[in-house]
Order: structure tokens, then C-alpha cells, then sequence
């Protein structure tokens, strides 16, 4: 089962940091926020080396046909817009519903919303750490379509609290680590939406992925079998300056004699990688997605 994250950047702060840091965004605008999140995402590329590394070697593996020095654009970008996510997340609690309204500029698909609503099995909403996962969340819950998501545990005990403040304060609701599938099945018993976000290696299943075999996690498909809940594709991309994107897809569904954990995950990595594709700096390519794959000699 994928866990939530937040940004790169506060997972690596420690308590004190962190409270800097969040006191240093609160008092800003969001435009100012947005820039100094934008130093702090270029800080952060030329000081880890391992991560920049990371980043550019995935956009190689993904994107061959891009040049050296396009991919090497494409990974400064991908630093610089989760800065200015980090810079978001950290002002959750300044912004009011109207803010997030405001700042949903085009919502794309609605009708795929509505149809997995009015199946009255609870939804599982797919998304990944892509664009504005947050923002998406405390817009999903301002429209009376709040998520239950399971955070994994921060380093650090004070940042985690104060992730759960914000999280909590824009309508989410935590489960933590525990017995969290009996707590999911009985959140889509009630009818209530989950948040997975199953983008990340593991050694589970190995699916394609970008071409290439990858470490997906089946847990959204068992839950879809086990529950006949939809699975809902959700995204919530930038578009320009405080403004975001809501992308609903159509419901990832197959007929019963095809519809094998992996045949699903397979379809999930597809809308993965589709919405990745429009909007290619804005995925965690940080992230060492290959990693179970090259070690496995898949790759």
C-alpha cells in the first residue's frame, strides 16, 4: 500500500529547521513564497549530489530521446517546482476555501468523478507525488469529496505533527501505521474516498513503466477487488503562477476475467506516466523508482 509523502525538502529538515523554515514561507505572500521556494529548490539541487544525480539518470532511463541538455533543463525544473510546492505546503493554513477555489483554474473530466461517487462503494482515488498533491487534497475536501490517506511517519516527531496540523486543516484524514487496511475497508464501507499514491519502488510486482519493468505496488488493485470500489485517477498540476489544474480520469476498470491485480497496476502506471508525459518536470524524479529493477537486473 503506498504511503503519503510531502516534499523532499521537509523530510530532510529536522524539528528546528523546519519551524524556521515554515515561519520563514507563512510570512510571505504566495508569489513571494513561490520564488523563495524556487531558491530553495535550487539550493537543494546544487548541494545533493546524490539526488541530482538520481534525477537526471531517471529522465535518461524514461526519456532517451530527449538531448543531454534538455533532460539537464528538465531536472533543474523538477528541483525548482518542488520548491515551490514545498513553499504551498507550508501555507496550508493561511490559504481559506476560497483561496483553493480561486486558485483551481480548470477542471478537467468531472464526469468521471461523479460516475465513481454515484457507485456508492467509496472511491480510490490514484494519484502520485505529482504537481500539487496537497493542494488537490484540500480542494477534493472543499467540494465534499475529502480523502482518508495513510502518512508514513516523519523523521522527525515535530515535523510530523505539524504535517498532520496542515493536513488536517485542509480536510483530510490521517490514518497512521497500524492496522490501516481494516481501518481502509471500513472507510469504503462508509463510502469514503482513499488516497493512494502508488508511485513508488517496491518489490511487490514488477510492471512496465516508461518501457521499462519497475517495482509497482499491487495493494490499490487488491482493495478494488476485495471491495469493487472504483479506482479514480486524480491529478492537480500547476499551470501557472498560483494555479493549479484538477484532472479526473475515467475509472481504470476491466472485464472479470482479466482483471488480475497486475493487468490493473499495469493500467495504473499507464495514467501515471500519461500525465507525467504533459507535464514532465512535475513528477518526483528524485525518486529511485528503478531501483528493485536494476538491482533485480531488469533493466
Amino acid at each position: 500500500m503506498s504511503a503519503r509523502k510531502t516534499s523532499p525538502f521537509i523530510t530532510k529538515a529536522g524539528g528546528f529547521a523546519f519551524a524556521r523554515m515554515e515561519r520563514a514561507f507563512v510570512r510571505r505572500s504566495p508569489e513571494k513564497a513561490a520564488r523563495l521556494g524556487e531558491r530553495l529548490g535550487d539550493l537543494a539541487w546544487r548541494i545533493d549530489k546524490k539526488h541530482r544525480n538520481r534525477t537526471i539518470s531517471n529522465l535518461e532511463l524514461a526519456m532517451p530521446e530527449l538531448t543531454p541538455a534538455k533532460r539537464l533543463e528538465m531536472a533543474r525544473e523538477v528541483w525548482r517546482h518542488f520548491g515551490r510546492t514545498t513553499a504551498d505546503f507550508l501555507r496550508t493554513e493561511e490559504r481559506t476555501r476560497q483561496d483553493v477555489l480561486d486558485s483551481i483554474v480548470e477542471v478537467e473530466g468531472q464526469e468521471h468523478a461523479d460516475a465513481a461517487i454515484a457507485l456508492d462503494k467509496g472511491v480510490l482515488v490514484i494519484t502520485g507525488h505529482f504537481g500539487n498533491w496537497e493542494r488537490l487534497a484540500h480542494y477534493l475536501a472543499i467540494v465534499g469529496h475529502p480523502l482518508t490517506v495513510v502518512a508514513r511517519e516523519a523523521s522527525d516527531s515535530k515535523i510530523e505533527e505539524a504535517m498532520i496540523r496542515k493536513r488536517t486543516h485542509a480536510g483530510a484524514n490521517i490514518l497512521t501505521r497500524g492496522n490501516t487496511t481494516r481501518q481502509i475497508l471500513k472507510s469504503l464501507q462508509e463510502g469514503k474516498s482513499i488516497g493512494l499514491l502508488p508511485d513508488q519502488n517496491c518489490e511487490e510486482s514488477f510492471l512496465p513503466f516508461f518501457g521499462k519493468l519497475c517495482g509497482t505496488v499491487l495493494g490499490p488493485a487488491v482493495l478494488h477487488n476485495r471491495t469493487e470500489a472504483p479506482l479514480l485517477p486524480i491529478f492537480c498540476p500547476q499551470v501557472g503562477p498560483n494555479q493549479w489544474k484538477v484532472i479526473y480520469r475515467p475509472m481504470i476498470e476491466l472485464p472479470e476475467i482479466r482483471r488480475t491485480p497486475e493487468e490493473l497496476m499495469t493500467l495504473v502506471n499507464e495514467e501515471l506516466e500519461a500525465v507525467i508525459r504533459r507535464y514532465p518536470t512535475q513528477w518526483l524524479w528524485m525518486h529511485d523508482r528503478w531501483k528493485s529493477a536494476r538491482i533485480g537486473g531488469m533493466l
